[in-house]
């Protein structure tokens, strides 16, 4: 979907393409693929991420957890909704 639209907004197939300030990466992918979009968002400076239930690795969490915010087993859709 990359360079298409989805609600009038760009997609884009990298964050290594965005060039505003990233506050969350949420992620929603096989934990497969998390290593390079962790990679990536360190990469960028994003302030977290944010794996979905679901797309957690727990190899690629602490090996990487030191260098950029974690947070998984939670929705961020439910836990917006209570803060």
């Amino acid at each position: 979907y990359a360079g298409e639209e989805i609600f009038g907004i760009k997609v884009i197939d990298s964050l290594l393409r965005i060039k505003e300030r990233v506050d969350i990466v949420d992620v929603f992918r096989n934990p497969l693929y998390i290593e390079e979009i962790i990679k990536d968002a360190i990469k960028i400076k994003a302030g977290v991420i944010w794996l979905q239930p679901g797309s957690e690795n727990i190899k690629v969490i602490e090996k990487y957890k030191e260098k950029i915010n974690i947070i998984y087993d939670s929705c961020l859709g439910v836990v917006s909704k209570m803060i």
